[in-house]
């Protein structure tokens, strides 16, 4: 993840997925042209939004697990809370959420008394982070509903933060996505991503993430205790190259971990 101009934040183990927070710019801004697009080429998009369905239940409580995949997903919410925290924003602050999953950060953020909009292609995710937002009594400071990241429905400088955490990996268009969110974010707004790094720890423990089991997996697929639909599997995207697609949208990265 990374940022500018905040307070001063804790570095992360090495083994997590690599985040940037980014800053809009403060005058002129991009000219980002009007291609995007709204679903996957072919079937790539159905078959992450179907995986992400079947599996909603495990996104529900990777956030009370402690195995070393779920805490570094635990940790990697924390480290984007303590970087909106260190922003100083005023309350009712406008804040999208992407890929929203089940609802634990955009929540822990309406509590904060944002101005929450979360988002998620999967209808199952959305309606669990509606029960949690209404279980936790913040309903009003949230809204969530199915959208696409790589055509977003709102309009420029609406946002003063985007987040959007373990979204990129599975995107067929994570170029796209980025000119999507810098779109909607107000200038001298923040933008906090995360990127995957297939070397991680997380990564070459979990037998679908390691690139170096790949040859194990064609031939024995049925020991894999999660399965996926064919296709649906996340990008490795290289640091230098998510910070390439940051800059051409016209951001600036401020902080890593």
């Amino acid at each position: 993840m990374v940022i500018t101009d905040a307070a001063p934040l804790p570095r992360a183990g090495r083994h997590r997925a690599g985040g940037r927070i980014a800053r809009a710019g403060l005058s002129d801004r991009v000219d980002r042209g009007s291609t995007v697009v709204t679903s996957g080429p072919g079937t790539a998009g159905a078959l992450v939004e179907q995986y992400f369905e079947s599996d909603a239940a495990f996104w529900s409580d990777v956030y009370h697990r402690a195995d070393i995949f779920s805490v570094g997903i635990q940790r990697r919410q924390a480290t984007a809370l303590t970087w909106v925290d260190g922003l100083g924003l005023p309350l009712q602050t406008p804040i999208l959420e992407v890929g929203c999953g089940t609802g634990m950060l955009s929540v822990a953020l309406a509590q904060r008394r944002l101005s929450v909009r979360a988002l998620d292609a999967v209808a199952e995710m959305v309606a669990r982070t509606q029960r949690r937002a209404a279980d936790l009594g913040v309903a009003a400071h949230l809204s969530a509903g199915v959208g696409d990241v790589h055509r977003l429905e709102a309009r420029d400088a609406t946002f003063g933060v985007v987040i959007a955490l373990g979204v990129l990996p599975w995107l067929h268009s994570p170029a796209i996505a980025i000119r999507e969110m810098a779109r909607v974010l107000r200038p001298g707004g923040w933008l906090i991503v995360s990127a995957d790094n297939q070397r991680s720890l997380v990564n070459l423990v979990d037998p679908f993430r390691n690139p170096f089991l790949d040859p194990l997996k064609q031939a024995v697929i049925g020991l894999l205790r999660r399965p996926r639909p064919a296709g649906a599997r996340p990008r490795g995207d290289r640091r230098a190259m998510i910070d390439g697609m940051l800059a051409e949208a016209g951001l600036t990265p401020v902080a890593s971990t």
